[in-house]
């Protein structure tokens, strides 16, 4: 029986189209906004062609450059899909990306704040970062590494790096070209995690199973590390070689890192946010300092001080104790998650500060119950505007911000660190 022959199906039309735009702003991330369109590696008043995909846009011409647009300090800089996706605003330079996020702290907190203090700003120098994951991946029998593109998971193999510290940059170059000899051979791709410790460098190839490394791999890994003067190397966190054991300095303490620990980005941002805590908190003597890490702030304030220091990180919180311990200090370290257990206003009423350092998240939770413990001064340490502004406006109907300071440790991207001094009204 023959079919009946129907409407010929409709051709399905593309989604993408290329047409002209007129950048009038930039989002949060650093893209600049034709209206609700992100146009990345665009600034306000330029006009582009791109192909549009959605919300989405790609620059394909740009017919105009804004004054505030500078030449990229990085070879490696470029559009998605075809420069390094580690930095966002090398087009508009170091000063140029330093009034960005002024303007974008300021915006996010005057959504719950009236009035704010003046902002002081502290921008790290290039070449300081001292942590950083970069990505190793196989293609055919050379090993690239550096950082992702942009949208994309093709990894951009870098020979320079503005930003990164040198210390970092040379042992990382030196096992992209030996990682056929210290990798398994099946392996095709992995993260390479890098920080830079008081005693060297720290390694982690986190996606390699351990177990799975030869007599010979083991070998060639521990003379590398002997060769580069390695801390410690290890893989999938399993330390393999290394000469001393990786520890930081912070302030009185001489801390331990255990593998992966979270530690600020550069040495020079971590000293401002110290002095600026131990500032703010002149004269008081019993803290509680929540989401602790390592200890970054309760190591850096008087000795005479007795501190709670709380957080959800096991291996954190016990080589805060370690040191403290060498270091005959007062900190009574706890391990506790914040977010589903926060310190209730009865257990913070015994202290004359609290110090929040929260990850990207914020502290809604702990910053409610804070707001209804009387403690006379809150320091709220943010790496997050947008969660900022909320913890602020919690903390608002019984404290006033004092003062706020941000810290641009990471140069050339939308990332801000913020220190925000609040005082309890009479």
């Amino acid at each position: 029986m023959a079919r009946k022959r129907g409407r010929p199906a409709a051709r399905k039309k593309s989604s993408r189209e290329r047409i002209n735009l007129t950048v009038n702003r930039l989002g949060a991330s650093g893209d600049g906004l034709a209206g609700d369109i992100a146009v990345p590696m665009t600034l306000p008043g330029e006009t582009v062609l791109v192909d549009l995909h959605g919300k989405e846009a790609i620059p394909a011409e740009r017919f105009n450059d804004a004054a505030a647009r500078v030449a990229p300090a990085c070879k490696h800089f470029g559009l998605p899909g075809d420069g390094c996706g580690g930095c966002h605003l090398q087009h508009l330079g170091a000063e140029g990306s330093l009034g960005f996020k002024v303007e974008r702290l300021t915006r996010a907190l005057h959504r719950t704040l009236d009035d704010l203090p003046p902002i002081e700003t502290f921008q790290a120098p290039p070449s300081s970062r001292r942590r950083a994951k970069l990505h190793l991946k196989r293609r055919g029998l050379q090993w690239q590494l550096g950082f992702r593109r942009r949208r994309s998971h093709d990894v951009v193999n870098i020979d320079m790096c503005t930003v990164l510290h040198p210390d970092l940059l040379r042992p990382a170059l030196a096992i992209r070209a030996m990682a056929s000899q210290l990798l398994p051979e099946d392996c095709r791709e992995t993260d390479l995690f890098l920080t830079l410790s008081d005693t060297g460098v720290d390694a982690d190839f986190v996606n390699v199973d351990e177990e799975r490394l030869t007599l010979i791999q083991r070998e060639a890994l521990a003379a590398f590390a002997q060769d580069f003067g390695l801390a410690r190397l290890s893989v999938g966190g399993m330390p393999i070689a290394g000469g001393a054991a990786p520890v930081l300095r912070l302030g009185t303490l001489t801390v331990g890192l255990p593998p992966g620990v979270f530690l600020q980005a550069t040495r020079e941002g971590e000293r401002v946010m110290q002095d600026r805590v131990v500032a703010a908190l002149r004269g008081r003597t019993h803290v509680a300092d929540l989401f602790c890490g390592i200890g970054t702030f309760a190591a850096a304030l008087p000795e005479d001080s007795q501190i709670a220091a709380v957080d959800c990180a096991g291996a954190a919180t016990a080589a805060l104790d370690r040191a403290a311990r060498q270091a005959g200090r007062t900190i009574t370290t706890v391990t506790r998650d914040l977010f589903d257990d926060p310190l209730s206003s009865d257990e913070l009423s015994g202290y004359d500060a609290v110090i929040m350092d929260p990850p990207r998240a914020g502290a809604a939770a702990q910053s409610a119950l804070v707001a209804r413990s009387g403690v006379p001064v809150v320091v709220a340490v943010s790496c997050n505007p947008d969660t900022l502004a909320r913890d602020a406006g919690l903390l608002s109907e019984h404290y006033a911000l004092s003062s706020l300071m941000l810290i641009d440790q990471f140069l050339y991207s939308p990332h801000i660190e913020t220190v925000a001094v609040f005082t309890r009204r009479p």
